[in-house]
């Protein structure tokens, strides 16, 4: 399975950056791929643009503007953990980007509306105790 890992408000030395950070830590990148989402993929439904980046060789016109948020399609939560913790250490800011995983209802819909989703629920989370809320998931 290619992990597809789509970034927005990151440069491009940003990602660089964290990649060579997941190499050096024995992470096998090969299997994935790190883009940034341009304008388009933006109004892309999810699951389509993974589908088209897994079966094509999809190149980003550019970083399209917005809060950063990574949206990652990863086999497991402990390879996203390890992603989003090895982006944050490498930031000036890591308290700015939001992260997910794909999500069954999130494949339905664009990689926009997604990413702003993520980056509202990081906002209030920035603000208010998780603990206090029953339906959040308890993460290792």
């Amino acid at each position: 399975m290619t992990e597809i890992f789509l970034f927005r408000g990151f440069t491009q030395e940003d990602i660089n950056r964290g990649k060579s950070e997941l190499t050096s830590k024995g992470i096998n990148t090969g299997d994935m791929i790190f883009l940034p989402a341009d304008r388009a993929m933006l109004e892309e439904n999810v699951e389509s643009l993974l589908t088209r980046i897994e079966q094509e060789d999809v190149t980003s016109e550019g970083n399209a503007p917005g809060s950063m948020a990574v949206i990652m399609a990863v086999g497991s939560q402990e390879k996203a953990l390890t992603v989003m913790r090895t982006f944050k250490r490498i930031l000036e800011t890591p308290e700015k980007p939001a992260f997910a995983m794909i999500t069954p209802t999130s494949l339905t819909w664009t990689l926009g509306y997604y990413m702003d989703h993520v980056t509202k629920e990081h906002e209030y989370m920035k603000t208010h105790n998780p603990a206090d809320d029953p339906d959040m998931k308890k993460i290792n």
